[in-house]
Order: C-alpha cells, then sequence, then structure tokens
C-alpha cells in the first residue's frame, strides 16, 4: 500500500530535486543486527511489519516525516538535501531516548515528525498516531502499514 506513495515521491523528488527519499535497504546481516540489539537492549524485537518496510527502504526522512532506520546514519551528501551533520535515527537510539524522556516502555516508537509520534501499543496491540509532547492519541490505525500510509498521505 505505501510502497507506491513512497516510489510515486521518489520519482518526484528525483526530478524536482536531484535527490532521494528512498535509501538501499540493509542487507540480511543489518536486519539480524537490529533485532538482536533490539532485543539486547530494549528487551524487544521490532514488529515485523516494520521489518518489511525497511527491505522497501532503509528509514525514511522527508519533509518533516521521518522513520527510523537501523541505525543512525548520516544524512548529508550528494544525493541529499541535507546539510552537513544530518542524520536519520536508528530505531534502537530512538526508541532509547524515547524510553528515558516518557519512562514508557509499552510504547515503540518507529518515526515521527514536527508535530506527531508514530507507536505500536504493544499492551493494547494497536498503532497509533500520537502528540509529539503529550502523546495524546490523534488517530488509531489496524496495522504498521496503515500506519504508515496515513503518515505519507499527511504529509504529502
Amino acid at each position: 500500500m505505501y510502497e507506491a506513495i513512497l516510489r510515486r515521491l521518489e520519482h518526484e523528488v528525483v526530478q524536482n530535486y536531484g535527490a532521494s527519499v528512498l535509501r538501499n535497504p540493509p542487507t540480511d546481516e543489518e536486519i539480524k543486527w537490529l533485532i538482536e540489539h533490539s532485543k539486547e537492549k530494549l528487551g524487544i524485537e521490532p514488529h515485523s511489519d516494520y521489518i518489511r518496510f525497511l527491505r522497501v527502504t532503509d528509514g525514511y526522512d522527508w519533509n518533516g516525516l521521518r522513520f527510523y532506520s537501523v541505525r543512525r546514519r548520516a544524512e548529508s551528501g550528494k544525493d541529499t538535501e541535507k546539510p552537513e551533520g544530518s542524520f536519520i535515527e536508528g530505531f534502537v537510539e530512538a526508541n532509547l531516548d524515547f524510553r528515558e524522556a516518557f519512562q514508557n516502555h509499552d510504547l515503540v516508537i518507529y518515526g515521527d515528525s514536527s508535530t506527531d509520534r508514530y507507536i505500536h501499543d504493544r499492551r493494547r496491540n494497536i498503532f497509533l498516531t500520537v502528540d509529539v509532547l503529550s502523546l495524546d492519541e490523534f488517530e488509531q490505525h489496524d496495522s504498521f502499514d496503515d500506519m504508515v500510509l496515513a503518515a505519507l498521505k499527511n504529509n504529502m
């Protein structure tokens, strides 16, 4: 579902800006590392739909919307519009920071924007768009894919 929007955005961004919104997918070894690192540092495995998302693009960062990468990565360079020193956050690092700030281990964060966070509430087993500061719920989603699709549509 979201794959078609990502590909259309990629085409438009390449044509208009000469940059790319899609990143090379991680290798099987990087995915294995993410799963093991998540278990070790967070005590959880990333949701299987997020792993499938990573197989399309290793994170997403365009127009203020971010979905996290396997690990924190530099983002500046000739193929991006990002200034020197820019980076895309890694899944484990983002969740460690989130846990420290909010003291909530039931919520797993997969992405954010300037106003929203995109999370999985493991206790209730639902995906949510919540306020970036208060964590007030804006929208419930049936799946990770639906959450990504809604975020991309709202960001266009």
